[in-house]
């Protein structure tokens, strides 16, 4: 065997510190059957196979792009690697044991705006970026493409924040080794921005960004994403495909599932069809799982509800990270160790229920199974705790490939502390045996129902308990089913919503459901629901997908229906949002991430059918006319702009059609500079300012898109308000494919700094002289309305100068000794709105500062804007200098070129502090700035001899 009984004993116990306490059975029992059911279609591996090769050949047909030496790589320290092959839960005491690490995630920051690069930079060639490097294809199609790194890895996942792909665009993961996946399109496999990718073979890999034709510049500016960590995977659990994982040979006590068929076990070829290899991240550390799908009594619909412990993880974090692995088993009987990676996965899950006295998980995937998928039937009695019941498993030890297990039921042996009976069914190997990853399996009856899932081995046995084949010792742990089944009936068995602790679950914006209430009761701490007696109520739960203004009402049912809509996690902590004592429609604004609990009774206990709807309503702020009044300096309020609509002769916002906008009035209650934003809502906002009567007569004040200094494509606004003055607010959604996105609006406002004196255009700062240099902020400074994006990459907090050259010459401006990243930006033009640009730049010095030289036009009077790159702020120096025509900058000796001798004139006036005869000591200022001849000057004058670019660098 590839490993010892020393490394296996590690993989094995199962500490009694895991679990503590024994489950409360409920009063009403349960005794149900839910069958099994078969998910429509046939999933071919071979087809799933080729699609990949043929998607990976697509990817990497221009071969790796990046150097190594621009990879964003990741280390993990020796601690780290320690870690890895072992078990334990973050749940469990001192040495607890539990689920099997195979890695390590790293974090790391690598923030990836594309609104700061123009088509025009992408024309002119390949742009680098932290990690990669980003350009056009032939066809005018964008192509980004990072370098991820773990020296050593046998795989690697990434971790994606703010994720935002306009349509069109899509991000793929690719290695050298032919394994490919995505695209990843929109906000995620979540929806909200946050997901982790495929896991992938090998130490590099590929996240690359592209385009489905040519790329336009609305598609730039709208994406955006941040890499937040990498995982490492061990060689031993991991490897790509074509190669072999360290660890692919078992103990002989280990069954391939392969091996075995309909005659060993009747449900055999469905349950293979049901078991998933679990990756999943946890505070840290990756581990792996098994796991199944489980079916619930609503034939007409597929949910995907998936069992496995709660030592496995307990948290929606480490949810959200899951990958499930599905079909991975053997090509034939002991054939070898496949790579997981060349079988379908699905990505993310919500986490639904979760408990430790039955050690159970209960998720729903964010993504469908293969087709032909099996979901698990289950019972709920306590008949298979019985002594001698036969129980079956397939799970994958170590992340193997799917191995199979048969236990008998045993009831002689004395239960460990904290691991009791009913909660948990005792059992010993027959066939075959269980390892560190096999955690989480289902446990099933002879026809395949689920009776449980896999805890552990209970540690304090008669034998070894390090020694995993020890079948005639060891006490194999399950949670039962019959435990855990209260906790999840109202996801697998949602028929009479009688108590509060099992509703019901809602879903979506708009829908209908019915019920009859002839059998309900009234618990004890419960509300008279509007204020009625009631005592037949049904309940259910909703939290909305978004914030909305959210309608119920009970229209069609056959009795007058008392309903109350609270908030609250017990009957005797409930907060009312509303009620209503007929069932009409009643509205109210819906926080998303909030859980809403709706009872409905029947009037002084009358019974019958109940119709229960609810749909999104219009926000009562739609139109311009209604706008909501916010007042004060500084406040915040939530809405929904969900059902909003756009009015005839209503402007676009931020120069977006938008189409669901809604509207605030406000008063400024003193002078001053005022910052309006939406941070924290939930969806990509555009926010303008208007004064006026009508929505057809306004006059903008400020508007913008996104705001700078944030990933989520909220907005920020900043103007300098008028006592007195009424300013109209509107908020929309930004529409970049027919349709407006819609959501709940967070708006906070506040005074913000002041102004500079010169934040406009009109109140410009006056440049004196053909030379000099002066001091400034643009902290407070806020973008006029049609004022251009500078350097395109500003327009948000600019600053203004004026400068009027004596005469014609060489004029030189720069930010050096600016504290922050700068743009600079040259124009000449009489309105802010009407501007000719003469020069602009991003990036021309060091600590991001900006430098433009031009041919300048003696008596032309030159507007000079200086704007921090995606909003930046800070102290600001500009730097300004004309060389008369005739004395170009760097011909210090006049001869009409630049030499080396150029340069050792200007080291001579910088030594003695003036030039000598034949020396020009405004050439000799080379690098600009005002600050007279420095050795920088003489070396900038070398330099441009020598033909770079940047020569002051």
């Amino acid at each position: 065997m590839i490993f010892t009984r020393l490394f296996s004993s590690v993989l094995r116990v199962v500490a009694i510190g895991c679990l503590v306490g024994v489950v409360t059975i409920p009063s009403r029992a349960f005794a149900r059957i839910i069958p099994g059911e078969l998910a429509p279609g046939e999933f071919d591996l071979d087809v799933w196979q080729a699609e990949m090769a043929a998607r990976h050949a697509a990817l990497a047909k221009d071969g790796p792009l990046i150097p190594e030496h621009k990879r964003l790589r990741v280390e993990p320290t020796a601690e780290d690697l320690a870690k890895i092959g072992t078990e334990g839960c973050l749940e469990c005491g001192e040495g607890g044991r539990g689920r099997l690490q195979i890695g390590v995630t790293k974090a790391v920051k690598s923030l990836h705006r594309y609104d700061s690069v123009s088509l025009l930079d992408l024309a002119r060639g390949p742009v680098s970026t932290h990690g990669g490097v980003m350009r056009l294809d032939v066809d005018g199609s964008l192509v980004s493409t990072l370098a991820l790194e773990a020296e050593k890895a046998g795989g690697l996942r990434a971790e994606i924040d703010n994720l935002h792909l306009p349509s069109g665009i899509g991000m793929y993961l690719y290695n050298e080794a032919g394994e490919a996946f995505g695209p990843y399109t929109g906000t995620g496999p979540m929806g909200d921005g946050h997901f982790w990718t495929n896991t992938i073979g090998g130490p590099v890999a590929y996240l690359e960004i592209r385009s489905a034709g040519p790329v336009t510049q609305t598609q730039l500016d709208k994406t955006r994403f941040q890499i937040s960590g990498i995982s490492y995977i061990d060689r031993d659990y991991f490897a790509p495909l074509g190669s072999d994982k360290a660890i692919c040979g078992l103990d002989d006590c280990f069954e391939d599932a392969t091996c075995y068929s309909e005659t060993d076990w009747a449900p055999i070829a469905n349950v293979r069809n049901a078991i998933a290899h679990m990756i999943f991240d946890d505070a840290g550390g990756t581990y792996i799982c098994s796991g199944g799908l489980m079916a619930d009594t609503d034939t007409s619909t597929t949910r995907n509800y998936f069992l496995s412990a709660n030592h496995c993880f307990s948290n929606q974090e480490a949810a959200s990270s899951l990958e499930c692995f599905f079909r991975f088993k053997t090509t034939t009987c002991n054939s070898g160790c496949p790579a997981s990676s060349g079988f379908p996965s699905t990505l993310g899950a919500t986490l639904l229920s979760t408990g430790a006295t039955s050690d159970y998980l209960f998720l729903e995937l964010s993504q469908s199974p293969p087709a032909g998928s099996f979901y698990l039937g289950s019972r709920t009695d306590t008949a298979p705790a019985a002594n001698g019941f036969q129980i079956y498993r397939i799970s994958h030890p170590l992340g193997a490939a799917q191995h199979y297990n048969q236990l008998t039921v045993d009831t002689t042996w004395a239960a460990c502390a904290g691991i009791s009976r009913p909660s948990f069914i005792y059992s010993r190997d027959i066939v075959g045996a269980t390892a560190g990853g096999s955690s989480g399996s289902p446990i099933m009856d002879s026809t395949g129902l689920v009776v449980g899932q896999q805890y552990g081995v209970c540690p304090n046995t008669i034998g070894d308990p390090n020694d995993f084949c020890d079948d005639v010792n060891n006490r194999i742990v399950d949670g039962a089913f019959s435990a855990t089944y209260p906790n999840i009936r109202q996801f697998l068995d949602p028929v009479l919503n009688d108590d509060f602790d099992s509703p019901n679950i809602l879903t979506g914006e708009t829908g209908s459901t019915t019920a009859n209430n002839a059998d309900a009761t009234k618990e004890t701490d419960e509300p008279n629901h509007a204020g009625n007696v009631g005592g037949h109520s049904l309940w259910w739960n909703w939290s909305p997908p978004t914030g909305q203004y959210a309608k119920f009402d009970t229209i069609g049912s056959a009795i007058t229906t008392p309903m109350g809509i609270y908030t609250g996690d017990t009957l005797g902590t409930l907060t009312t949002v509303v009620s209503s004592i007929n069932g009409r429609p009643t509205a109210f604004l819906a926080h998303p991430d909030t859980t809403y609990r709706i009872a409905v009774d029947g009037i002084n206990g009358t019974t019958g059918n109940i119709t229960l709807n609810w749909k999104a309503d219009t926000p009562p702020n739609d139109t311009f006319v209604l706008g909501t009044l916010i007042s004060g300096a500084s406040g915040t309020i939530s809405d929904s702009n969900v059902g909003a609509t756009k009015e005839t002769n209503e402007p676009d916002h931020a120069s977006n059609d938008g189409g669901k906008s809604i509207w605030y009035r406000w008063v400024a209650p003193s002078s001053g500079n005022f910052e309006f934003s939406t941070e924290n809502s939930t969806f990509d906002t555009m926010m303008a300012v208007y004064t006026g009567g009508a929505v057809s007569v306004l006059t903008p004040v400020a508007e913008n898109d996104d705001d700078p200094d944030l990933l989520d494509f909220t907005s920020k606004v900043s103007f300098q308000a008028t006592q007195g003055t009424t300013y109209r607010i509107a908020i929309d959604g930004f529409n970049d494919s027919g349709t407006a996105e819609s959501g709940f609006v967070v708006l906070t406002w506040s005074m913000g700094p002041p102004s500079p004196a010169n934040d406009s255009f009109a109140s410009a700062q006056v440049l004196s002289g053909d030379s000099g240099s002066v001091s400034g902020t643009n902290v407070g400074g806020s973008k006029e309305t049609g004022e251009p994006d500078h350097a395109a990459g500003g327009g948000t907090r600019s600053v203004w100068y004026n400068w009027t050259p004596s005469v014609d010459g060489q004029a030189s401006i720069n930010t050096t000794g600016s504290a922050f990243d700068t743009v600079l930006a040259v124009y000449t033009g009489s309105t802010v709105n009407a501007l000719s640009e003469v020069a602009s730049n991003d990036q021309d010095g060091v600590n991001d500062t900006s430098a433009v030289t031009f041919a300048a036009t003696g008596g032309t009077l030159y507007r000079v804007a200086v704007d921090g790159f995606e909003g930046a702020s800070g102290a600001i120096t500009l730097n300004y200098m004309l060389t008369p025509a005739g004395n170009d900058p760097g011909d210090v000796d006049g001869n009409g070129a630049i030499t080396p001798a150029d340069a050792e004139l200007a080291l001579e006036c910088f030594l003695l502090g003036s030039c000598p005869a034949g020396g020009d000591a405004t050439a000799a200022d080379f690098c600009g700035g005002g600050n007279g001849t420095t050795p920088a000057d003489a070396q900038g004058i070398f330099n441009a001899f020598l033909g770079l670019s940047n020569p002051c660098n």
